[in-house]
Parts: structure tokens; sequence; C-alpha cells
């Protein structure tokens, strides 16, 4: 912020007027914006004037530490729409307690990369909430807003990517469930359980020409069933340390209960057409609901699923 002089003529007399006028960037690029106009009374080597323009400066400071944001942007009330709605709740509920867990530090700690650690939460998330098959995986991450949890892209994502990342686990499988267990104990003071399964499986193998009834499928060996297995065994970790919680505070609902309630709560974007004819996207979640507020306090949780992202884009551009 600072003292702009400008001068101008009328009538043969040239008239000297002091503006206070401050930087701000705007997608143009930055400009000057007036605070106020002095006048042509205002004289620099005052000590009072001086006192007065130091006020404005510490007012419009504290006004922009209050609002964080120091660009005002007009928009069309009745222009303004949302898109891309995308299911919050459930997922958040689910990475939050898979950070608890530590679960990214073990898989990165066993050289998975940031994308495979991704995938294999993909799949967790989904045996966690709403269990399918791995081709239809992809479609059910894309309709939540996993991806924007994780500052992942799952548009073209593919059940074979899956695949891979179920390979990329496999043999970690007892190097992942030691040092969950371990976390689990310290964190949730959970004693260890013992599963037992019956592995039964029947499937065909050849071209069954004369079977009308037959449909080609994945080999189901022995590696693909152990992983199938442990992700359930993952998400079942997952399942007790939220109810854990909740049984910690006398809370008897079960997590089928909560994740019919969490569904509503959305994550969305924000599409603001501005007066200079380029629009703003914010991508945030929606304001949780009551119901959604109760069950993150009982779980300590934070409401908001995401921090808000925008992106500027001319009228031409698509998101």
């Amino acid at each position: 912020m600072y003292l702009k002089t400008t001068k101008r003529r009328y009538k043969g007399k040239t008239y000297t007027s002091y503006l206070l006028v401050e930087s701000v960037s705007t997608p143009k690029g930055p400009r000057q914006r007036t605070v106020c106009s002095l006048g042509d009374l205002f004289d620099p080597a005052d000590d009072e004037m001086q006192a007065i323009v130091a006020k404005v400066k510490a007012y419009r400071a504290r006004r922009a530490a209050e609002t964080d944001d120091d660009e005002v942007i007009r928009v069309s009330a009745n222009e303004v729409e949302t898109e891309e709605h995308r299911e919050g709740g459930t997922v958040h509920v689910g990475h939050e307690f898979w950070k608890r867990l530590g679960l990214d530090e073990i898989l990165r700690d066993l050289g998975l990369s940031e994308r495979m650690c991704a995938l294999v939460c993909v799949l967790i998330m989904n045996r966690l909430i709403d269990p399918k098959a791995e081709y239809a995986i992809p479609d059910w991450v894309r309709r939540t807003a996993l991806g924007d949890i994780l500052g992942a892209d799952f548009t073209e994502l593919a059940e074979d990517a899956l695949y891979r990342a179920m390979d990329k686990v496999h043999p970690h499988r007892a190097a992942i469930e030691s040092a969950l267990v371990e976390r689990e104990s310290e964190v949730f003071y959970l004693d260890r359980t013992v599963f037992f399964y019956d592995l039964t499986s029947t499937y065909f193998e050849g071209l069954a020409k004369s079977n009308g009834k037959t449909k080609r499928g994945y080999s189901r060996d022995e590696r693909r069933v152990d992983t199938h297995i442990f992700l359930s065994v993952m998400a079942y970790h997952l399942l007790v340390a939220i109810e854990k919680t909740l049984l910690d505070q006398n809370i008897h609902t079960s997590w089928a209960a909560l994740r019919d309630k969490l569904k509503t709560h959305q994550v969305c974007t924000v599409v603001l057409p501005t007066d200079t004819g380029e629009v703003l996207r914010i991508r945030k979640s929606s304001s949780p609901e009551p119901v959604h507020r109760r069950i993150y306090r009982l779980l300590d949780l934070p409401d908001k699923i995401m921090e808000p992202h925008k992106t500027w884009n001319s009228p031409t551009t698509k998101a």
C-alpha cells in the first residue's frame, strides 16, 4: 500500500490530489486498486495525515487476515451452479482411519510408489464401504471424493491397474500385517485376532465351447485368492478401529448405520461466472449437516473433507 499523486488541469489551474492505493493480483495480472481518496488538502509532510494513513493500512491488514483473501470478485448470483457431486463422508472417515493406522507409511517403507499406494487405498476403501468386483471399482471410485482426498486422478482408471496393485502387494502381506498389528496396539489398544477362511472355489479351465453358461474370467490362482483375502482383512482392521472408537464412548452404532448417514456429505465444484467473463471453479466439501458433525465429533475427525481448491477458466475452457 502506498500514496499515489494525481494531477489535473481545470481552467488553467493545476490541481493535485492524493490517493491511497494497493497492489492486487487478478487473473489478468497485478493491478492497482484505490483504497481511498485523500483529496487535494493532504500534506504528505503532515504527521497527523500520516497517522491517518497508518490507521487505514492497519485496518486493511486486519481485514485481509480475517478473510484470508485479498481479492474481491464480482459474480452473478443467478448464474452460480454446482457440478461434479461426489460421495465424500464415507471415504473421508475411511481415509482418516487409514492415516491413523499409518498405512501410507507402511506401504511407502516397503517401496511402493505414491500411485501404487493410492490404488491399494482404493481397493481397501471399496471393501470397507461398498464391496465390488475389481471390474466395477473404477466406476465406484469415480462416484466418490477419494480422488480429491488423495490428490489422485482416477478418470482413466481401469481394472488392470488394480490387478497390478494386488500383485505388487502380494509379496509384502506378512510385513504389512505385522506393522499394522503393532500400530493397532499402540493407537487403539486392540488385541490380536485370528481369522479362519474357507478357500473353496469352483471354476472352469479350457475353452468350454459346449457350455453356453461359462464366461471368460481371470485365473483364480493362489496369489490372487491370498491377496483378495488380505485386502479384506485390511478393511476389517479399519472397521474394527472405527467401531472401537465408538465403543470407547459407549456408542453401540454399527459402521453400516454410519455409512448410510455419511453418504449425503458430498464434495462438489461451485461454478462462479465473474463480471470479467472468466469462470472461477471452487472444488470444496459441502457444509456438513448436524448428523455429519455429530459422527465426526464422536470419531474425533475434522468435519471438512478437503481444503477448497480454486481454478480459473476462460468462458470457452471446460473444467
